[in-house]
This record gives C-alpha cells, sequence and structure tokens, in this order.
C-alpha cells in the first residue's frame, strides 16, 4: 500500500545483523542502512522490514539493498519515560551488485510543535520543528522531526502551529551527548528529516 503523505526512498549498506522484533502478533527483522552523503560523511538509518521480504537464515550484513518506505515513529516505554523510536519502515527491498548512496524523503503534514530558531557557532540559521504526518491505512500519526536551515529558518520560525506542509528532504543521523540527572553523560543518536524543499498550503486541497 502507497502512503502518500509519507514515502522514503533510501539506497546504501546494510550496516548490522538483522535482529528479530514482533510487534501486533506479527515478525519483523530490524537492522541499519549505511548511507553517505555528498561529503563523505555516513547517515546511519534504521529499518525495520516485515520477515515475508527477506530470508531470514541468510547473512546480509555488507549487501547493498534499495529500499522503498516510509519514515514512522513508535513509542517504546523505557522505565519511567517514554521513548520515541524512528525507523524506515520497508515495503520493498531489492538487491545490488554495487554500492547505491540514495536518501530522499517526502512528507506532508501539520506542524504540531512550536517552531525552534537558533544559530549554531559557526554561524548558520536553522529552525527545527515537528511534523505530524497521518497514515493513509489507518488511524495513526507519525511524529517526525524536521530541521530547516539558513534562509528560510527565520521564516518557519514564525509559522503556527497547525500549518500545512509539504516537504522534501534526506533523513539524517544526528549524535549528541547529553548529561543525566546521575552527573553522567550520555552519547545518543537522534534521527531527523533536513528539509530541502517545502510548501505551505493553503486553504482545503
Amino acid at each position: 500500500m502507497i502512503e502518500a503523505n509519507n514515502q522514503v526512498t533510501i539506497a546504501g549498506e546494510i550496516a548490522a545483523e538483522l535482529v528479530s522484533y514482533e510487534m501486533g502478533g506479527k515478525k519483523y527483522f530490524i537492522t541499519e542502512l549505511l548511507v553517505s552523503r555528498l561529503s563523505g560523511v555516513y547517515d546511519t538509518i534504521p529499518v525495520i522490514m516485515p520477515s515475508e521480504l527477506i530470508d531470514a537464515k541468510s547473512n546480509y550484513k555488507g549487501k547493498y539493498v534499495f529500499i522503498t518506505g516510509q519514515l514512522r515513529s513508535y513509542n517504546k516505554q523505557a522505565k519511567e519515560n517514554k521513548k520515541v523510536l524512528m525507523r524506515v519502515f520497508v515495503r520493498d527491498i531489492s538487491f545490488a551488485d554495487e554500492k547505491q548512496n540514495i536518501n530522499v524523503i517526502s512528507l506532508n503534514g501539520f506542524v504540531c510543535r512550536e517552531p525552534y530558531y537558533k544559530e549554531t557557532p559557526l554561524g548558520k540559521e536553522v529552525t527545527d520543528t515537528t511534523l505530524a504526518v497521518n497514515r493513509n491505512h489507518d488511524n495513526s500519526t507519525d511524529y517526525i522531526s524536521c530541521i530547516f536551515w539558513n534562509g528560510v529558518a527565520r521564516y518557519v520560525s514564525q509559522l503556527e502551529i497547525g500549518t500545512h506542509l509539504k516537504i522534501s528532504g534526506r533523513i539524517q543521523s544526528r549524535i549528541y551527548r547529553k548529561k543525566c540527572t546521575d552527573g553522567k553523560v550520555k552519547t545518543k543518536v537522534a534521527y531527523e528529516v533536513s528539509v530541502s524543499k517545502f510548501e505551505v498550503v493553503e486553504g482545503e486541497e
């Protein structure tokens, strides 16, 4: 089933062994895909795929693949706090002999978190917010972090919650450090959409 509001195309190298996972009584496999940017930096993108798409007995680590699907958010209870997991839900997967680096996403959703504007230490303007993207096949909604750069960052920072946006860009992984209540510092990874193009949808379509 095509999710018109949420379309992802990625290609890269499977970087980890498949891990079995059950959800809603169905079996899935989780792994990570390494996708190179033009700069040579790699994004590590987590993916989840239905078990019927692959042969679980095969070793896929190091294989080059082409994937289409959607970027989805999943709630996970972690001790006393809820944790949001971001994964590409795989609809179709094919294998290739040569490595490709493709990372494209398009979303159609609504601003659901107050946009936050700042300047980086290098002087770049950036605004981050969250887009609520409805799934076509059920009543679920995915909440996807999006970042806007430079010339449009200041404009997006003025948008109101509920603004309807269509965006396109790429999925990126970002490593950051978080100080815990016990004073320890943990290294974590955030997943977000780096927006290259966007459109404000006015009125009803």
